[in-house]
């Protein structure tokens, strides 16, 4: 049994935290509250991968098209943006104009 909070157990399926309590309330499989804990519920990533793999896992955020059908979504390791370099002020001005005008078109 390995039990995790459920923002965990959301980021290893790659769904949003209310996407698992979704499949909580539906049954799918169970929530562990730990006595005395309040804000502490847990799920076992073992049977919600086997109650995911019977009833069929959501597609992750990109693949369902949560920027657009024509997003290109590149997956970052989490440091990776540290190491990104900052933008010329020639891009920031281009990107300050873009949200001022309701983004690109």
């Amino acid at each position: 049994m390995a039990l995790v909070p459920i923002p965990e157990a959301a980021r290893h399926f790659d769904v949003s935290a209310p996407t698992i309590r979704n499949y909580i309330g539906r049954g799918l499989f169970p929530v562990y509250l730990p006595e005395g804990k309040r804000g502490g519920a847990l799920v076992d990533i073992d049977e919600a991968a086997a109650a995911l793999a019977e009833h069929g896992l959501p597609k992750p955020y990109a693949e369902r098209g949560g920027f657009g059908p024509g997003a290109q979504v590149v997956r970052l390791a989490h440091d990776a943006a540290a190491t990104l370099p900052p933008m010329s002020d020639e891009q920031a001005a281009r990107a300050a104009a873009l949200l001022r005008a309701g983004g690109a078109r």
